[in-house]
């Protein structure tokens, strides 16, 4: 199994930007059985506030810990463009030698038995 680290933007339309990661979240769980997806930053963006500094540092600081913990072997960005936030997980992945690899969104739109999507 590989742990995979889903680096996608946020800020701007929180909720949507969230479906779309819990849709690439499902499809790659459907699809791609070898893969384990992982986003901690969820519950920082549920449960901090993005507008206060301090909070934003810590959730910041969350998602480094975890890219810094050994445990991601690889970093999938996915979105049509690289936020602040994402910009750091990039970094700090190519900083550590975690490969990144980029997707588009759609990539990741499969359809699921009796025709609706997945994503």
């Amino acid at each position: 199994m590989k742990i995979v680290y889903i680096s996608h933007p946020i800020k701007g339309d929180k909720a949507g930007n969230i479906e779309k990661i819990i849709k690439i979240v499902r499809s790659i769980n459907l699809f791609l059985p070898d893969i384990v997806p992982l986003t901690n930053y969820i519950a920082d963006c549920l449960a901090l506030n993005d507008d206060v500094k301090e909070e934003r540092d810590k959730g910041l600081s969350n998602d480094e810990a975890i890219l810094q913990s050994g445990i991601v072997d690889e970093l999938w960005v996915f979105g049509n463009e690289i936020s602040d936030g994402m910009r750091i997980e990039i970094d700090v992945a190519q900083k550590i030698g975690i490969p990144v690899r980029y997707f588009a969104n759609q990539d990741f739109i499969k359809k699921e038995k009796g025709g609706s999507n997945a994503f």
